[in-house]
């Protein structure tokens, strides 16, 4: 039932909150242990948290447009559902 759609705008504000975006250095976080893979908006790196010790992998992305910017927030929302922390 098409009635029953939520508007984009409204969509989007919901993604945005749940995907949090980081600005500060994540060298101050965690400790790089190397690559593990690279994608289109970015590299992925295998990563130790500094408080825990514990492994993560971590995404650094870059975008070149607002299309961009809003693609990586549409997958860090959708990542946030399978996080495990």
């Amino acid at each position: 039932m098409v009635d029953s759609l939520r508007p984009f705008e409204e969509i989007s504000a919901v993604i945005q909150q749940a995907c949090e975006i980081r600005t500060d250095c994540p060298y101050d976080l965690y400790d790089l242990m190397g690559q593990i893979g690279q994608g289109g908006f970015g590299e992925v790196f295998e990563v130790r948290r500094k408080q825990d010790k514990k492994l993560f992998a971590l995404k650094l992305t870059v975008h070149r447009n607002e299309a961009e910017r809003q693609a990586i927030i549409n997958e860090c929302s959708l990542m946030k559902f399978l996080n495990s922390d």
